[in-house]
């Protein structure tokens, strides 16, 4: 068997078991992915400038270490 082959079986068999899903299960997955993005929405901060004006969070670069010198 070689490499095509064997991909193209692991191919019709994902294939296979996609069209295995039912409708009412891709709603629930898909609910859930939006009860996950809207959880992250709420839980990611957010870095303003004024976040990033805080030296001792970010400090500044040398110019050293930019050029790779």
């Amino acid at each position: 068997m070689n490499m095509g082959n064997l991909m193209d079986q692991m191919e019709a068999e994902l294939l296979k078991q996609y069209q295995a899903i039912t409708p009412e299960q891709l709603a629930e997955e898909e609910r859930r992915r939006k009860v996950k993005r809207d959880y992250e929405a709420l839980h990611t901060p957010i870095e303003t400038d004024e976040d990033r004006a805080d030296t001792e969070e970010y400090p500044e670069e040398d110019d050293d270490e930019q050029t790779g010198d």
